[in-house]
Parts: structure tokens; sequence; C-alpha cells
């Protein structure tokens, strides 16, 4: 196993380290626990893990193997480190999560305790602003946390940023041979400024596996398989530290130590001479390089076209959350009708591609992928889309969902069901993914007696989409 020093901690960790997100039966806490001990017994000394995780039974998983790791430690086996998140705006919530991972754990400190999934420069700011970076950093001057480090999905100017500000030690990203010219500049950046870079996705999230004729390029040498092929790619790269290979069974984390033998990294020439080739490599895939972000309509071209390799490459079903949760795109329908057919994002794209056609192509696989939460009540006037709502009671928290009944020309009539809730007035949540904004006509009982009335709706993002709020 080769080891590489995690920025200027001090601390050395294995290239090959472990991603817990991705354990295929959860539940079976014990079996699952084996994978890590396995990996460990192997040279593996880095363990990541996030309290969301395979329905939140990550952290117990990893915390069963991190008794026995300890134990195989005093008996001189080698260090081993543990890394975890908190995705949480509010301090207090960030040192619950923070407490909570302690205890499933079966750690005294969390080694590397991640400002996780900032996926906007917004975010980020947000979370200064309520507090919950300086929370992170209390928890480390109390001896809970060693280090501070980022989980993000920005592209390399705002990773600039970022680490000119972030008082962090280290950083986690995706990388690998799909998106290297979008994140590679900043990679270097935090290399440069003494962080230590982890990268998820190095093997392109499966991606190869669904088309595997796709990523024979990725096999340079004789023996090779996609995980090593794959691997080498990333870790040729000095500015990387580890990466973290998700690991459903115990076939996966054989198949991840096997793909370290004879690894060998390419040189500096050799690493040169294979970026170059993969343009014409994945000629059929967006390759990140983000030249398309002169948009003059600002529509982040870059992440619509990175999630349409996924529907090239047959997992149009992963399209609605990969917009969501990594590039945080909750409205694909009104992006793609900014689009006034100019054609600069075409004459920008080094590979060609036809972008405005490939934009209409993920916008149909962001529809058709929506959870089914997404699909109560009537169709907004504007699409085919098709809205939520919420109506909860205002003085006491109480309150159900109910349907919308469509009413001519677009406007809409909803009753609040106030059985097992009695209030004084009600507050109504609607929501079209595609965020038409128009006319609502209300009725909102109070104490027994209706009254009704317009409402203009004016749309404010959110976790499940764009709503408006009325009382």
């Amino acid at each position: 196993m080769e080891y590489r020093l995690y920025g200027n901690t001090g601390h050395r960790v294995s290239v090959l380290s472990m991603g817990g997100m991705r354990f295929e039966r959860p539940d079976d806490v014990d079996a699952m626990a084996e994978i890590p001990l396995y990996l460990y017994d192997q040279g593996v000394s880095y363990f990541d893990t996030a309290p969301g995780y395979c329905r939140q039974k990550s952290e117990d998983i990893l915390g069963v193997a991190v008794r026995e790791m300890k134990r195989r430690r005093a008996d001189g086996g080698h260090e081993f480190f543990i890394s975890t998140k908190s995705n949480k705006a509010d301090p207090k919530l960030v040192r619950q999560e923070a407490e909570t991972s302690l205890r499933k754990l079966n750690v005294e400190r969390i080694d590397f305790h991640h400002i996780w999934c900032i996926r906007t420069w917004q975010e980020w700011e947000e979370r200064k602003r309520g507090g919950a970076v300086a929370e992170f950093h209390k928890l480390r001057d109390e001896g809970l946390v060693r280090h501070v480090v980022v989980s993000h999905h920005l592209d390399s100017p705002d990773t600039a940023r970022l680490i000119a500000e972030a008082e962090v030690e280290g950083m986690l990203l995706g990388f690998n041979a799909t998106n290297f010219r979008y994140r590679g500049d900043g990679i270097r950046a935090a290399h440069a400024r003494g962080l230590g870079v982890m990268v998820m996705n190095p093997l392109v999230g499966g991606a190869p596996w669904q088309a595997p004729e796709r990523f024979e390029f990725l096999k340079t040498r004789p023996g090779d398989d996609l995980v090593r092929g794959g691997l080498r790619f990333v870790l040729s790269h000095p500015e990387v530290t580890g990466a973290l290979v998700g690991v459903r069974n115990m076939d996966d984390a054989r198949a991840a130590v096997a793909a370290m033998d004879d690894l060998r990294p390419y040189t500096a020439d050799e690493l040169a001479a294979f970026e170059a080739s993969l343009g014409e490599n994945l000629a059929e895939l967006c390759t990140g390089c983000a030249y398309c972000r002169e948009c003059p309509q600002d529509i982040p071209v870059w992440k619509l076209m990175e999630t349409c390799n996924h529907v090239l490459l047959g997992n149009p079903d992963a399209v609605w959350g990969r917009l969501k949760w990594h590039w945080s795109v909750d409205d694909v329908d009104e992006l793609v009708d900014r689009c006034i057919d100019c054609g600069r994002c075409e004459q920008l794209c080094t590979q060609h591609l036809p972008i405005r056609e490939r934009l209409k192509t993920v916008r149909d696989a962001w529809l058709a992928s929506r959870p089914k939460k997404y699909g109560h009540g009537m169709p907004c006037p504007r699409r085919r889309c098709l809205p939520f709502v919420a109506v909860q009671a205002a003085a006491t928290g109480g309150g159900r969902r109910v349907r919308l009944p469509a009413e001519g020309r677009g406007s809409y009539v909803f009753g609040v069901d106030r059985r097992n809730s009695h209030f004084g007035g009600a507050m109504a949540t609607l929501a079209w993914p595609c965020s038409w904004s128009g006319s609502l006509h209300a009725h909102a009982p109070r104490r027994g007696s209706g009254t009704a009335s317009s409402v203009s709706m004016a749309p404010t993002p959110n976790t499940y989409g764009d709503r408006a709020s009325l009382t």
C-alpha cells in the first residue's frame, strides 16, 4: 500500500481509501463491518462515512469495525483515520450531529470533519453567515475534532476562492477521467496551499460498468481492468492525496485492493499524453472543460452537460438526483426555457458537441426521473409538471397534505383539512418544479368560518422545490 502526506497535517494516509456510502446490506451491521476490517488488514488507513449514508447505518457499521481496529492497532497494527461530515447550516445541529457521530463511530474525536456538500458559493456564504462553519472550529478547539476540512462540488474558480478564505486543512471533491479539466486547476491550487486532497468518484460513479466499451481506453497496460485503470489516472496526479472507493461488498473490497498491485502511476509525460487523448476517447461525452460557462442567459450549461453523460451511458434514472444533490439544480425546465438558441455554447465547445439538443435531452430525463412526491395535484398552466401541496396549521403546527382540484384558466382552489387540528389561520405551500408563478385563490377557514383571498405566487427555493407560501 502506498501512503501520502495529507497536506500539512503530518499524517500519512493510504492512497486507497474506503468510501462508506455503498454497503449493500446496511441492516446487517456486523457482516458489513467485516469489509472495513478486511481493508484495514490490507493497509487501508483512511475510512470515510457520513450520517446519512446507507439509511443512517454507515457510521454504525464503521463503528463496529473501529472497536476491532483499535485492538489490532494496540497489537502492532497501523494507524487509521476516521472521516465524517455534517451538512447542517444550524450550528446547534452541527454539534448535535458531531456528538452522535462520535458515539456511533466509537471514537473520542473525529480525525477529519467535513463541512459537507457545498454545491454553490451561495451555500458556502449561508453556512458562514449562520455560524455553522464557526461551530466546526469550536469542535476542533474543544478536542472533539482533529482537522476541519471541506467537501464540495465547486468548479475550479470557486474552489480557489474557497480555499483562499476558508480555514480548512483539506478538501474532498469529485475527480476522474471525465471531469479532470473542470476540477484540475482547483486541485492544484489546493495542493499549492498545503491542503490535503481526497477525491470521490474516482471510478466515475460506476459509469464504466454501465457502458464498459466506452471506457476501454482506461486499460493502458497489460492486465488492466477498469478499476486499476481508473485509479491509475487519479493517483498519477501528485496533488491527489488519496481516492475514496465505495465498496458494496467483500468482492468490491478485494477488487480495489487487487487494483493497487502493480498500479505503477503514469510519469508526467505519460499523464500529459493520456489527458490529451481523452478528448478523442470520450468523443461523445462531455469532459467538463466548462468553456460553455460564457452563456449570455446564465444557464449552467456544463452542469447539464455533465449530467447528460449519465443519459448517454444508459442511466437516465440518475438525472434528477445528480442535478439536485450534486449540482444544486432544482429546475431544469426553467433553465432550458431560458435558452435563446444563440449557439454560443456550441461555438465554445472544444468537443463540438450538440449542446442545445442535449439540454432538451437532459430536461426530458429530469422530468421522467423526478420522485413521485413531486407529482401530486394538477398540472401547472405552463407545462406538464405537477405540484405538491402542504397545508399546515399556523398556530399548532398540525395539518395535512391535500390535493389541488383545478378550476379554469390555471387558477386553483384548495381547502384546509382542519380535522384533528384547531387553529386560527393556515399556511399552504405549493410547489411546481417548473417554478410557474401565477395567481392562486386560497380558501383558508378561520375557526370554522371560511374566507377567500387571491394571492400572487412568489416562488422561493427550498429543499423540496420552488414554493410559495400564503396565509
